[in-house]
């Protein structure tokens, strides 16, 4: 297919499609069940209690939208990828997510040359990523890095996927995960914002929670 035909780029194995629903998708869904959500949760609250902490006394103002997406972004990637996993493809994915209905129609991907760009970036620093699992094609484990991540990096890398393939499928995945959610974090906390009393009682439970855990 053409280079300009799809989000994650020219895509080489003819059996992508069947790869991501047979062994990725599961792999994906197993760390997404209930008890694997469990088991990321306390990384993902550490995450973003870290990121707000960082964020937080900043005198410059900041987008609302900016902020919930890039908050879930970070946190997401680095509980299921471990602190190692490249921040700066966030800018790079903003972009591509854009962009995804221009690139994903050949015509139209002329207007998105900046997004072309941007996808290959940052399929470029998650190949580099992903380099110690493809060292041992994917037998082995990565310190540091969550039981689901090692389990779809593993995935990955043991595959027939050409490199650049397993760093789209990798980017695809990541791409769902806090793209779907951002937007409605994002509409969450603006309602939250316009009532004060429920934001009074949700902060009370958030401030129990963070003394309790943090």
């Amino acid at each position: 297919r053409p280079e300009g035909s799809h989000p994650i780029g020219d895509v080489k194995y003819e059996n992508f499609s069947a790869f991501l629903e047979d062994v990725l998708i599961p792999v994906i869904a197993r760390g997404n069940a209930r008890q694997g959500l469990q088991m990321l949760a306390p990384c993902f609250n550490r995450q973003i209690h870290a990121f707000l902490q960082e964020t937080h006394g900043k005198a410059a103002p900041v987008s609302l939208k900016r902020t919930v997406s890039f908050a879930l972004f970070s946190s997401t990637v680095r509980a299921f990828f471990g602190d190692a996993f490249p921040l700066d493809t966030y800018e790079d994915m903003i972009l591509v997510d854009e962009y995804a209905y221009y690139l994903l129609v050949p015509p139209l991907s002329i207007f998105a040359s900046s997004a072309c760009r941007a996808r290959s970036r940052a399929r470029a620093r998650l190949l580099a990523f992903m380099d110690p699992w493809m060292k041992t094609r994917g037998e082995s484990d990565v310190d540091g890095v969550s039981a689901h991540g090692n389990d779809v990096l593993r995935a990955l890398a043991s595959s027939p996927l050409p490199p650049a393939d397993q760093a789209g499928a990798l980017q695809t995945y990541i791409w769902g995960a806090f793209t779907n959610v951002s937007g409605v974090a994002l509409w969450l906390l603006a309602h939250l914002l316009a009532n004060r009393a429920a934001y009074a009682r949700l902060q009370a439970a958030i401030d129990a929670g963070v003394r309790t855990e943090f």
